[in-house]
């Protein structure tokens, strides 16, 4: 069977995408994935077959009406429209690309974000869609578990009210994201193919796509409400590469010391603070803890190596190699650099900025192997200091740690996934 898979988003977005990709070639299909640019070597270099969509989702992030977005307190809605007007100039040529990749495909496989993209490719070509997603925010309603894009529930909320405030946050938005998507993209399939979208959302009252949750049951298990259409499979992490080898001075560092925290913020590195201010912080955090300490220098202004006696500054490296050789994990709570830690067994000190991270943030704090997040909003060296020294020596959360990662390491998301697919088709 031909596939084609669109996504989008930052290097830690699509990486979950190509794994699923990965299981449905090895598998026996012809998978084609259709994302940004900026990915095609990657995905060529994992013998994936790519199509190429407009939109450039780093450099959105990255450009000054990002990082003003980005650095609003009330950051999720004005993040959100900034990524979909930055879309809007594109959008029907994103429309054409879209057909075009799709045209020649036995099925179509979209992300939450490209949902109702993919509901009206299938209604105008004719070919069948599911929806693959590492983040349960949209097509997922249910009152177990808020939408992702509001706000932690407060916690003196009685049973019935929680359970409100859930549904309530879900149907919130699936109506704006769908008012949003038709404001965008109405012109759009007008124009690519004389497609006039209605003024309701069709995904309330159509059959619920097939739809593949890359997330682990054990931190987020399916809802009872969510009936047999949806299924959680497990995290979709890559195969790791035979011939990768860490860099040698990297390895060094490591193995020639007490064992190191890591602090990395990825992709969210240029949008956080300015002015060298990340920089600063990581530095000043280190010297306040006192400990060894591997940071990513994505996005800031170090070259790679060792920078102090008990500094490495490290290029992007598999965080299935380097998450399980660290003594506590600093990061923002992104979906995929979550779920690596969460497999190392290594307990985390969590800044999440944004939607996942906050919601990803809060169920690993539930789960015992992280403090309550410290807010990128207020964060300092010394708070972030403060926390890193209370959990980093704590044993509960050391065993906690290396009891779930026990449980994910028996688990295959990939697997499951590719099963839960090729049945149901």
């Amino acid at each position: 069977m031909r596939i084609t898979l669109i996504t989008s988003g930052s290097r830690g977005d699509v990486e979950p995408y190509v794994a699923f990709a990965e299981g449905l070639r090895d598998s026996g299909h012809e998978v084609t994935i259709a994302t940004e640019a900026r990915y095609e070597p990657f995905i060529l270099e994992r013998r994936l077959n790519f199509f190429s969509i407009p939109g450039d989702t780093i450099a959105a992030i990255n450009s000054p009406k990002g990082h003003e977005a980005l650095n609003k307190r009330n950051n999720t809605r004005s993040f959100f429209n900034h990524l979909t007007n930055a879309s809007a100039p594109m959008a029907t040529e994103i429309i054409l690309q879209c057909l075009a990749a799709c045209k020649n495909a036995d099925h179509i496989i979209c992300t939450h974000f490209s949902l109702h993209t993919g509901f009206f490719l299938s209604q105008q070509l004719g070919i069948p869609f599911s929806m693959a997603s590492v983040n349960p925010m949209i097509g997922c309603e249910t009152n177990e578990f808020h939408n992702m894009m509001f706000p932690q529930g407060a916690s003196w909320l009685p049973r019935f009210s929680d359970r409100a405030y859930n549904a309530f946050s879900h149907k919130t938005v699936s109506d704006l994201w769908w008012k949003s998507y038709r404001h965008i993209y109405i012109g759009a399939w007008k124009s690519a193919c004389n497609v006039t979208l209605p003024t309701t959302d069709p995904l309330k009252t159509a059959k619920p796509p097939l739809s593949l949750f890359g997330y682990s049951p054990v931190i987020l298990k399916k809802p009872i409400d969510w009936g047999n259409n949806r299924h959680v499979c497990g995290y979709w992490f890559l195969k790791a590469d035979d011939n990768w080898q860490p860099p040698a001075e990297l390895e060094k560092f490591i193995e020639t010391g007490p064992q190191p925290i890591y602090i990395g913020f990825g992709s969210m590195n240029n949008s956080m603070l300015k002015n060298g201010a990340v920089e600063k912080l990581i530095l000043h955090t280190i010297a306040a803890t006192k400990q060894r300490a591997v940071f990513l220098k994505q996005g800031l202004n170090f070259e790679a190596g060792q920078i102090a006696d008990n500094i490495f500054a490290t290029g992007a490296v598999p965080f299935k190699y380097l998450f399980p050789k660290m003594k506590l994990l600093v990061h923002h709570g992104g979906a995929g650099t979550t779920a690596l830690g969460l497999e190392a067994g290594t307990p985390s000190v969590l800044t999440p900025l944004i939607v996942d991270q906050r919601f990803w943030a809060y169920r690993v704090k539930k789960m015992g192997v992280a403090p309550a997040p410290l807010h990128w909003y207020g964060v300092t060296a010394a708070k972030l200091a403060s926390a890193i020294n209370h959990w980093i020596d704590n044993p509960s959360a050391k065993n906690r740690a290396e009891e779930l990662g026990k449980k994910l390491a028996s688990e295959n998301g990939v697997q499951t996934a590719v099963r839960i697919f090729n049945e149901a088709i």
